[in-house]
């Protein structure tokens, strides 16, 4: 099976050209916003709408250190922030996504499976369409997980190690069918990439941060 054929410029307005990659971050980010707004407005959510416009702002210096200067600006826990910002993500991880596929790029092992797609500039052989399996996963699966792991209230930084948990989990799980990097190759046993090994401490940290939130919740109420 062919990848589609499709023309990574998604809009021409004269000299300018409008990158289906880009459009992808911007319905993310467009998302973000909208889901940050109708989580804000639910009762007792304890964020105002106007908060979120505020927040985009900020994410333009770096997700982490948005986080933790907003936090601070309005005298909230860095993980109440995090938490909040986390159900947000998937949706920009899974447009990303989409986006390297319409851009033929970051294609995966050679496969004989049936839904193996051959790529332009990736050889004669069809390959996995990791891009999808991504999008499948860090977008719509991780999405569909923490929007109902927090439909309850949860001990703070429970959905951050949730996310980091889960998307640990699903990066190293597609790593097995993407091609990896060419300049490092495979870095053990003939399938082990260093997307994997940085997944690990992901995944490692993500278990602990839930263990820790919860543990601490159950101390917090005993000490009352």
């Amino acid at each position: 099976m062919l990848a589609p054929d499709i023309d990574p410029v998604a809009i021409h307005l004269g000299p300018l050209k409008v990158h289906w990659y880009g459009l992808m971050y911007l319905i993310g980010f467009l998302g973000a916003w909208w889901l940050g707004i109708y989580r804000a407005k639910r009762p007792g959510s304890g964020w105002h709408p106007q908060e979120i416009a505020d927040f985009l702002f900020y994410g333009a210096l770096g997700v982490i250190i948005a986080m933790w200067l907003y936090a601070r600006r309005t005298q909230r826990p860095f993980f109440v922030v995090a938490d909040f910002v986390a159900l947000l993500t998937p949706l920009g991880l899974g447009a990303g996504r989409l986006g390297n596929f319409i851009n033929h790029e970051l294609w995966g092992r050679v496969t004989d499976v049936p839904w193996g797609m051959v790529f332009p500039n990736a050889g004669p052989l069809p390959r996995h369409p990791s891009q999808l399996y991504e999008f499948t996963l860090e977008g719509v699966a991780l999405f569909t997980i923490l929007w109902v792991y927090a439909r309850k209230p949860r001990p703070e930084a429970a959905v951050s190690g949730l996310f980091l948990f889960c998307y640990g989990v699903f990066r190293f799980m597609v790593e097995l069918m993407r091609e990896p990097d060419a300049q490092l190759g495979y870095l053990a046993f003939g399938w082990v990439t260093m997307g994997q090994i940085l997944s690990l401490p992901m995944i490692l940290f993500g278990a602990w941060l839930l263990w820790w939130a919860h543990r601490k919740q159950i101390g917090d109420s005993q000490g009352r």
